[in-house]
């Protein structure tokens, strides 16, 4: 049972609540004593319900009545606080920073309502005070948000209350937040699987869903559930195997400081600093391969790329993350040192897939199908022990339709043309000699070219049939090149 202790009369105000668990008591009397001194601070003398069986011994005083409230700082820019409840700070609540939560404490639900307050870390600044009616037994999550000082309607700094939910004993319980004071109405939709929240703006309530331990993609869509996707993070719920944990939409939507910028963080009961989830990637090796054009600056998404900076002919990047979203991709190649764009394509990335972009043909050509572009392919970079993994491209712009014979041993490509998809195979580790036939693997050996992949075992190769075939400078002429997934020249 609830105990409330009530002013004057049954009728009145409650001034305390206890909790009375007498399944211990069953077939018993008991004595229940209102003791102590009302009003008291002394633990050992203050006012308390105690009970007496008839046994006699010490008295067991009935616990105060609690509810259980994790608090979260996630008001992006603001100072460390302080958390105060019923005019006293709270241990473990005091100098908190932003994306740091409390566990769920227990908080008497009396007297009611509970004053909560926010003050400037280490001063009695109070910059909130909310008055908020707590259940017995119940659990809450209070989340200070918005912007402190903000003149923009409905972005300012408050701090919301709802109900959290409980223990979760099967799969990862999700309370899903909008916390995010200056981002729009969005969905929330786990990748593949299903909508997590259909539509929820700024300070609405959560909303709870229990998925499977997994992990996932999780799109954040402009609007609603079947808008545009603005943001991609993974979710690796296997860190949150039969547990609850708030998943709030945090930071400045748009914001460019890393401290305080959107993103979707996780807060797991015992509190502590929240988690930020990864942005959801997609592995991307950038190869120049096109004969005669200078060296190049790649941008992706309007921005310069750290190592893919005035990239020479015949140089490839290593497997970098590149965003996801917002999608398409947009890559752009630039003339090294200038914003002289030469190239703009988009292309739609999957999350945890692996590419290669490989620019190639031949700047300013007029012949049809030798001009500069670049061609997106899937990359796999997977191996097997002990062999070498090759995905074979022919990227010669002048060069005609081929097949690649390992000598002696087994057809590698039966026939591609320029920019045709490319082959991938897995092959023990050894030394080979490739053959470029015309035409086909059946045709005439135009070329042959020795390949010790001994020093490449459980790696994976890009070979690319590079350059302008027939060509006599060295620097550009044909070849078969190989490109780690580490880059380098």
């Amino acid at each position: 049972y609830t105990l409330d202790i009530k002013a004057g009369s049954a009728a009145g105000a409650t001034v305390a609540s206890y909790t009375a668990p007498l399944s211990a008591f069953s077939g018993q009397a008991l004595a229940v004593l209102a003791s102590g001194l009302f009003g008291g601070t002394d633990d050992a003398t203050k006012f308390a319900l105690v009970a007496f069986p008839v046994t006699g011994g010490q008295g067991v005083v009935l616990p105060v009545t609690t509810a259980k409230v994790q608090v979260i700082h996630n008001s992006p820019g603001a100072p460390n606080v302080d958390v105060w409840i019923n005019g006293s700070t709270v241990p473990g609540l005091t100098n908190v920073p932003f994306r740091v939560a409390s566990p769920f404490l227990d908080v008497p639900v009396t007297p009611a309502p509970t004053t909560v307050q926010i003050a400037v870390a280490g001063t009695t600044n109070i910059v909130s005070t909310d008055q908020v009616t707590l259940s017995p037994n119940t659990s809450y999550r209070a989340i200070a948000t918005g912007i402190v000082g903000s003149t923009v309607a409905g972005q300012g700094f408050a701090v919301t209350y709802s109900a959290a939910a409980t223990a979760n004993t099967t799969n990862t319980g999700l309370d899903i937040y909008h916390s995010s004071p200056n981002a729009p109405a969005v969905g929330v939709v786990a990748r593949g699987v299903a909508t997590l929240v259909s539509s929820f703006a700024f300070k609405d309530a959560p909303t709870f869903v229990a998925v499977p331990s997994n992990l996932y993609t999780i799109d954040i869509k402009a609007g609603n559930a079947t808008g545009a996707t603005v943001a991609s993070y993974t979710a690796p719920l296997a860190l949150f195997p039969n547990q609850n944990i708030a998943v709030i939409a945090s930071g400045i939507f748009g914001g460019t400081n890393p401290a305080t910028s959107f993103g979707l963080v996780a807060f797991p009961a015992g509190g502590g600093e929240g988690i930020l989830l990864p942005v959801a990637t997609a592995k991307v090796q950038v190869i120049h391969n096109s004969p005669g054009a200078p060296a190049v600056d790649v941008w992706i998404n309007g921005s310069t790329v750290a190592g893919l900076t005035n990239v020479p002919f015949r140089v490839a990047s290593p497997f970098l993350d590149v965003p996801v979203t917002p999608a398409p991709t947009t890559v752009q190649i630039a003339v090294a040192g200038t914003t002289n764009i030469v190239s703009t394509s988009t292309v739609t990335l999957n999350p945890g897939a692996t590419y290669r972009a490989i620019a190639t043909g031949i700047v300013g050509s007029t012949v049809s199908g030798q001009g500069f572009t670049v061609n997106y392919s899937a990359a796999n970079i997977s191996t097997t022990t002990g062999n070498t993994r090759l995905d074979i491209y022919h990227s010669s712009p002048t060069a005609p339709a081929v097949g690649v014979v390992a000598k002696g041993v087994t057809t590698l490509v039966g026939s591609f043309d320029f920019l045709d998809a490319p082959v991938s195979v897995s092959v023990p580790v050894s030394v080979y000699y490739l053959d470029i036939n015309a035409g086909n693997a059946a045709g005439a050996t135009v070329a042959t070219y020795t390949a010790p992949l001994s020093g490449f075992a459980d790696q994976a190769l890009a070979v690319v049939a590079s350059g302008l075939f027939g060509g006599s400078d060295d620097a550009t002429k044909f070849a078969l090149v190989a490109f780690p997934v580490s880059g380098g020249v």
